[in-house]
């Protein structure tokens, strides 16, 4: 599915997660935790091996699970403050972003910043990192 028509939601997440924030899970940690995975199930009495974890309660959120970017505005702005760490340091891939908001969604930049959604932050990031490659 095209991130230009994608709904927000998990998917659209991953996606930022992945394209935009750079993020990538360590398979060496428990998916659930975060915490180191034992080598053995000998081993794990102190914590938590490949497929169990030792914490409870669970938590609210998985460890690998991203943050809901697409429709947490909190979440929204990590998008935001990404994009503008490129300021001086890749101006295109900036002006790419800024491209995307003020043509395909009609947003001055003032504006965007005050009124778009975080669906519409996440769809022009990835559409100036889709640009990039």
């Amino acid at each position: 599915m095209d991130s230009d028509t994608m709904p927000a939601g998990r998917e659209m997440d991953a996606l930022v997660a992945e394209r935009v924030m750079g993020l990538a899970w360590d398979e060496s940690r428990c998916r659930v935790c975060g915490w180191p995975l034992a080598t053995d199930v000998m081993q794990s009495s102190a914590g938590c091996y490949p497929g169990n974890c030792s914490l409870r309660p669970r938590p609210a959120r998985n460890a690998d699970e991203p943050a809901h970017y697409s429709t947490d505005i909190a979440a929204a702005w990590l998008v935001v403050k990404r994009m503008c760490s490129f300021i001086g340091v890749d101006d295109d891939l900036w002006g790419r972003f800024v491209d995307e908001m003020n043509t395909a969604h009609d947003y001055a930049i003032s504006d965007f910043l005050s009124h778009a959604s975080p669906l519409i932050i996440c769809r022009c990031a990835l559409a100036a990192f889709r640009t990039a490659t």
